[in-house]
């Protein structure tokens, strides 16, 4: 019994650690901790997913691709979300983007309520010039979302709001977003880029 419980919280704790170097952009150390973790864990579909992440960093994108597969077989079906988006991320970063909407498009609909992934496919639709189509995505998105975590998308939405030349109601949401969160820096720049007239 004892063992066992050593052997959790020694899983924990290398999770935690590869979490960790990912969040602090430390890629090839996450990736390097996540295949040591692996070789004794090979079913943790949480490391695998977060090896595919550090792969990503480190641009070596098929292998990323490849441990994305593995991670598909162990990560629960309701969690499934997490490796579609992924695949959205691997495909917009070599450029296929009609591949990659189709996986941001399914992250959504397997998990309507993640806010990150109504961001990725709408700034998606923006950065390929589908401005009027991004701006209503947006909006319906933020009517989705009601109270939770928005002011991405509503930087998003004012982001395509200002690219269609309706500064005004970009100049809104840009407010929206930063009376939600103050010290929102790129809110604060966009906000000053469409206010100075």
């Amino acid at each position: 019994m004892e063992r066992n419980a050593d052997d959790k919280q020694g899983k924990r704790l290398s999770r935690a650690k590869i979490k960790d170097c990912g969040l602090r952009g430390l890629h090839h150390t996450a990736a390097e901790l996540a295949k040591l973790h692996l070789t004794t864990y090979p079913d943790d579909g949480q490391v695998w997913l977060r090896l595919a992440d550090a792969l990503m960093g480190l641009g070596r994108l098929p292998d990323a691709r490849k441990a994305l597969r593995i991670a598909a077989t162990h990560v629960p079906r309701d969690r499934r979300h997490l490796v579609t988006f992924r695949r959205g991320r691997i495909q917009e970063a070599r450029f296929r983007y009609v591949s990659a909407r189709r996986w941001y498009e399914l992250s959504v609909a397997l998990c309507p309520e993640e806010v990150v992934y109504r961001v990725y496919l709408g700034g998606l639709m923006l950065r390929t010039g589908r401005l009027l189509e991004a701006a209503e995505f947006f909006e319906r998105s933020l009517l989705e979302a009601g109270d939770g975590p928005v002011e991405e998308l509503l930087l998003n939405h004012g982001y395509a709001l200002r690219a269609l030349g309706r500064d005004e109601e970009a100049e809104v949401r840009f407010l929206r977003a930063l009376a939600r969160c103050h010290d929102y820096e790129e809110a604060r720049i966009a906000l000053e880029d469409v206010a100075w007239r």
